[in-house]
């Protein structure tokens, strides 16, 4: 009797311990779900990257103007807010810099589209707007991730 009471004992910590690592596997398995399911929805790998189409066009006219027109695109795996850094320069050394914030653009092909005009003298160091051309474009792209 005290034999099979002890059997008796000994089988119930034995499903005791079985319960509890059942449980416990349970448990780390949904923890482990649960953190996987979080990072395929943040992609801490994805970030916004991009390229553009600009181009420049300047108007001859008494009033002469720079006009920098194209589209800027996400090629990137997760939104972005992009800012646009542009340095326009003329054959007569005529420099000008500026940059914009171009809002934000969506991810994988999204595109925002670019317009800005500039007044561009028409003398500089004694040449005319007539020799202005060519004129050369330096574009740089600063890209911050969309939460």
């Amino acid at each position: 009797m005290a034999m099979e009471r002890k059997v008796e004992a000994q089988d119930a910590q034995v499903k005791k311990r079985i319960i509890g690592i059942i449980a416990l596997s349970i448990i780390l398995i949904l923890i482990v779900a649960s953190m996987a399911g979080y990072l395929l929805w943040i992609r801490p790998w994805a970030h916004a990257s991009g390229a553009y189409d600009l181009s420049t066009h300047l108007t001859a006219s008494d009033n002469p103007q720079m006009l920098v027109w194209g589209k800027v695109f996400n090629t990137g795996y997760k939104d972005g807010y992009a800012t646009l850094s542009v340095t326009i320069s003329d054959h007569r050394g005529y420099s000008l810099s500026n940059s914009f914030a171009l809002g934000r653009v969506e991810s994988r092909g999204g595109y925002v589209n670019v317009s800005k005009t500039y007044d561009w003298p028409y003398y500089y160091k004694n040449y005319s707007i007539s020799n202005a051309l060519p004129v050369s474009l330096a574009v740089t792209i600063a890209w911050v991730d969309a939460l």
